[in-house]
């Protein structure tokens, strides 16, 4: 047996997967943009770059999950407040809820071994104030799916937040999507490594351009 790579065809596979996140649109300001860094989500609405050949697998494995759990109707985006948020998809017996996948492993609790990303429970905390569950004590439930690429699992489970973490978080993201809009309006990136988590900085396609700023300023 023999095997050839054709990088005709991994070129055009990649063509495919670049062309389809450019059709995926969000209304603005939404959940998504601010909750991840801001001065990636201004360059990103702005002066975007091409996706990584890394980012276009990445970004695919969501889409290709998402289209097998969402309904064949449109769900639509709801605004509350400045924020758009739109669920990833409705479970018949939880309502709304939302997807993550991950190459991170499993704990014991179904959750991240070294936790979930900040940047999830954000965005959690966001759509519970719209799609959750009260409960009688007054907190909010929300569902969530989340895959494990690597163990190949699937764990879903229930968030429960109190309104005071409700709130606090969501002040936190009128104020992220105060600076974005502005950004936006004047036409000047946020502040570099001001607005975002260090994680986030490792693989980022616009990273170069934020130490650029760095050095001149």
């Amino acid at each position: 047996m023999e095997f050839v790579r054709n990088p005709r065809l991994e070129a055009e596979i990649y063509d495919r997967l670049g062309k389809e996140y450019l059709t995926e649109r969000k209304e603005f300001p939404h959940v998504t943009q601010v909750v991840y860094c801001l001065t990636r989500s201004w360059r990103d609405l702005i002066m975007p770059k091409p996706l990584t050949d890394k980012e276009k697998v990445l970004f695919a494995v969501g889409w290709g999950l998402e289209r097998v759990m969402l309904p064949q109707t449109k769900i639509e985006s709801v605004k509350v407040g400045t924020l758009w948020m739109t669920p990833d998809f409705i479970s018949l017996q939880d309502g709304p809820a939302d997807l993550k996948t991950t190459r991170a492993y499993p704990g014991a609790d179904g959750l991240p071994k070294k936790g979930p990303p900040e940047t999830w429970i954000e965005h959690f905390k966001a759509y519970s104030v719209k799609f959750g569950k009260p409960r009688p004590d007054g907190s909010v439930e929300f569902s969530v799916v989340i895959v494990y690429l690597n163990p190949a699992e699937l764990v879903a489970g229930t968030f429960i937040f109190t309104q005071e973490e409700l709130k606090k978080n969501w002040d936190y993201l009128e104020e992220r999507a105060a600076v974005l809009i502005a950004s936006i309006e004047s036409f000047k990136p946020p502040t570099p490594f001001k607005y975002n988590k260090v994680w986030e900085c490792e693989h980022c396609r616009y990273l170069a351009d934020c130490l650029a700023w760095k050095e001149r300023s």
